[in-house]
């Protein structure tokens, strides 16, 4: 990738066109380029702009030292947060390498994951901070509501800056768990909230006899996390894997945060 180039773009239309001229190029085509191959694989949040690609890559050149090319890229789901992969090409030798589990270089945007962030649990209604631990407890659904609203609009006003989780330790079923988690992050990656909600609404259709219910200072991600769990917590273990079996058929995202068990 032309690093200069790079450092030109204003936005993402003018790095998909950079990105594309790599991958037109046909650097992972060994008859195209015969001394190319693969030396790395990247990665880095889906949500980036155009001022954060820019370093990042300025990072990956910094510690390989040499000159490489985009062959392609993919989109996948790494604990429950959308990345964007891509894999590097070169005709030279990295400068570091490290051996992974696929023998390649890796480098991954967490090793510069912001330390700010917020776990909420749906059943102790509690949210704990990451970066120093500190739990703060409610003994109402609304006074978490008013205080999880005042954290995102004051202290975090853009709401991709810090990490944040909605574990459901509502639900007995482990597979709805994972079901109500992977849909709030779902909802946290969708604008605006007009677009969250008819999301919602969608869902909520195969739950028998419910309908979610928001206000309008609701943060629509943990609303409808909750409100999933407890629907779902009325009916057996039957129905709830029947509803899930839907959903996957229509939504398919859902696959992607079942837990895997790891590979030898």
């Amino acid at each position: 990738m032309d690093l200069n180039r790079l450092r030109q773009c204003e936005d993402a239309d003018d790095f998909n066109d950079l990105f594309l001229e790599d991958v037109l190029e046909g650097y992972n085509s060994p008859t195209q380029k015969p001394g190319h191959k693969q030396i790395a694989i990247v990665d880095h949040l889906a949500s980036f702009q155009i001022d954060q690609i820019i370093p990042f890559f300025e990072k990956i050149s910094e510690d390989l030292r040499i000159n490489f090319w985009v062959g392609d890229a993919i989109s996948l789901i790494i604990d429950g947060k959308y990345f964007h992969r891509y894999f590097l090409y070169s005709d030279k030798k990295p400068f570091l390498i490290i051996n992974s589990k696929d023998d390649l270089y890796r480098f991954q945007e967490p090793l510069f994951e912001r330390l700010d962030g917020i776990t909420i649990n749906l059943k102790d209604l509690s949210i704990t901070f990451k970066n120093d631990g500190e739990v703060l407890k409610f003994d109402s659904l609304g006074k978490l509501k008013i205080t999880l609203k005042k954290i995102l609009n004051e202290y975090w006003p853009e709401l991709d800056n810090p990490d944040i989780r909605i574990r459901d330790s509502l639900s007995e079923n482990n597979d709805t768990k994972w079901m109500v988690e992977s849909f709030s992050s779902q909802l946290m990656a969708t604008e605006p909230r007009e677009k969250q909600v008819l999301f919602a609404d969608r869902l909520g259709a195969f739950i028998p006899d419910f309908k979610f219910e928001f206000s309008s200072n609701d943060y629509i991600p943990f609303v409808a996390a909750l409100q999933t769990a407890r629907a779902m917590n009325k009916l057996d273990s039957k129905e709830q894997g029947e509803i899930i079996r839907n959903l996957i058929m229509c939504f398919g995202f859902f696959d992607d945060f079942m837990v895997q068990e790891e590979l030898p």
